[in-house]
């Protein structure tokens, strides 16, 4: 069988990549051919070399100015003032690090099969090739054209003809990957501009395809600052051992059947709450099945796996943690992601003063009537809902049409007793 990495295009972001591949050579696949746009080919040339070491310390060390003739933490306008002046940045830095790091003989004999997007500037005329396809001695100025992000960043010109950004024409090379035969796609996505020759959603449900796509913004994709590639390059690697199923999560990452060992567990409350949420569907009143819609719509729409139990419960979690603005970059088990949930809403409760609103609301000072919690900010909401449901459990359905979202993170904090009393 033969293994294509696609790379898409996606500058900056492409750190991301560096963390596929960390985990791609934990696991041990072979990959047999690496196709890329822009960043993607940039990254795939540093795969094809085996060069994980270099690749990995340039980007934990890059800043702007290592790539474009700009200042260290340039901005969009001083890209847009760049174009009016000069036509765009030049990539003199760019330049000066593939001829550091890349070497064009290593690249064209290794055993990993390596091809690249282009376009010619006129005409917008796409150019797939290979490195057999490539004239000796020109690996870089193509790799310099895939790369040339237009009008940010000047074209580049081979020969007398000048090539832009391989993204106007398909930022995620996958046609270029099967055009040598590939039989198994792993296809990294950095969601960034430009075009895409391939439908996405096929392309995700495809059996032989394992797609890889970040949860989280990558930042802006021309800004490149060290600290934010460091993080990238730790959720590529999480997201991709997820995606080979080594651990469980979407939003966050957790150490594998955390949560089928829970949902099967003896939890005395986590099995009072299901049977109370049972019996409510079954026998509840017209404003209890509209709640519950409310969150089993919610729910649902947060994953793309079938809503199993399990998969409630983890769906549930990742909620609460996502309001609470918990790290990605974390490998947790249940007791860990409890533990760091239990201090985050701490953290919060004071310095939202949490305990006042509630004492205020059961003083009848409020009323979930009005419109007091639409003035608090969602993680304050979220945490006065788990206080209320701790304490009355039914109020869950009085809210949940209104806040799906926030009763379903709040019901699993007072579920597992995460909210202090």
């Amino acid at each position: 069988m033969k293994t294509a990495l696609v790379l898409a295009g996606g500058g900056s972001r492409g750190a991301y990549q560096i963390g596929v591949w960390q985990a791609l050579r934990e696991m041990d696949i072979p990959i047999h051919i690496v196709t890329g746009t822009s960043v993607g080919a940039l990254n795939g040339a540093l795969i094809a070399q085996n060069s994980f070491d270099t690749a990995l310390k340039v980007w934990e060390t890059i800043d702007t100015k290592m790539v474009f003739d700009l200042k260290e933490k340039a901005t969009l306008s001083e890209y847009a003032k760049e174009f009016f002046r000069r036509g765009g940045a030049t990539a003199d830095g760019l330049k000066n690090l593939l001829e550091t790091c890349l070497d064009e003989n290593t690249i064209r004999l290794s055993p990993v099969e390596f091809g690249l997007v282009t376009v010619k500037k006129k005409g917008l005329e796409p150019c797939q090739l290979y490195t057999d396809e490539i004239p000796h001695g020109k690996l870089n100025d193509y790799l310099l054209a895939s790369a040339s992000c237009y009008p940010a960043v000047k074209s580049h010109s081979i020969g007398g003809t000048e090539y832009i950004d391989g993204g106007y024409y398909d930022n995620m090379p996958v046609s270029l990957a099967k055009k040598r035969g590939a039989d198994r796609l792993i296809v990294v996505n950095l969601e960034s501009v430009g075009l895409v020759q391939t439908n996405i959603k096929e392309l995700s449900n495809d059996k032989n395809t394992v797609y890889i796509c970040p949860r989280y913004d990558l930042g802006n994709f021309l800004i490149f600052e060290k600290d934010t590639a460091k993080r990238n390059i730790r959720l590529g690697y999480l997201d991709t051992l997820k995606a080979f199923s080594f651990f469980d999560g979407t939003l966050f990452t957790f150490a594998k059947h955390e949560f089928s060992r829970l949902a099967k567990s003896k939890h005395v409350t986590l099995k009072k709450q299901k049977e109370f949420f049972q019996n409510r569907r079954l026998k509840g009143n017209l404003l209890d099945l509209s709640a519950y819609t409310a969150m089993e719509k919610f729910l649902q729409g947060s994953t793309t796996r079938p809503l199993t139990f399990p998969v409630m419960l983890e769906t549930a979690a990742e909620t609460a943690g996502s309001i609470l603005e918990l790290s990605p970059l974390t490998l947790y088990t249940f007791d860990s992601f409890h533990e760091t949930l239990k201090h985050r809403v701490l953290s919060v409760m004071e310095e939202k003063n949490i305990n006042e609103v509630y004492e205020n609301f059961q003083k009848k000072k409020l009323s979930l009537k009005g419109n007091f919690l639409k003035q608090l900010d969602q993680k304050a909401v979220t945490i006065f809902l788990a206080l209320l449901f701790s304490k009355t459990p039914e109020a869950i359905f009085r809210v949940a049409g209104l806040f799906p979202k926030e009763s379903v993170a709040a019901f699993y904090l007072a579920t597992f007793d995460l909210i202090p009393s």
